[in-house]
């Protein structure tokens, strides 16, 4: 998601290719989108990171406001 997903869906499509190692690459339309995609794939036990691997100015004012909306969409969740 954000301007710069191509960019960095090719850094990884290359890396994995130099490496000869597989990465899954989700792909996803919002930050809840993603929140949700990676809730959905999870077992119990399990911990999901997620880390911001740019800027995100496209979408949010700044990281205070991105960082609201992530934990509104935590809690959201049941």
């Amino acid at each position: 998601m954000g301007n710069t997903k191509d960019k960095i869906k090719k850094a990884f499509k290359e890396e994995m290719k130099r490496s000869n190692k597989f990465v899954p690459i989700i792909e996803a339309q919002s930050l809840e989108d993603a929140v949700m995609k990676a809730y959905r794939s999870a077992v119990k036990g399990d911990i999901i990171t997620m880390s911001p691997a740019c800027a995100s100015f496209d979408m949010f004012k700044n990281f205070e406001e991105r960082g609201k909306e992530f934990k509104r969409i935590v809690n959201s969740i049941n």
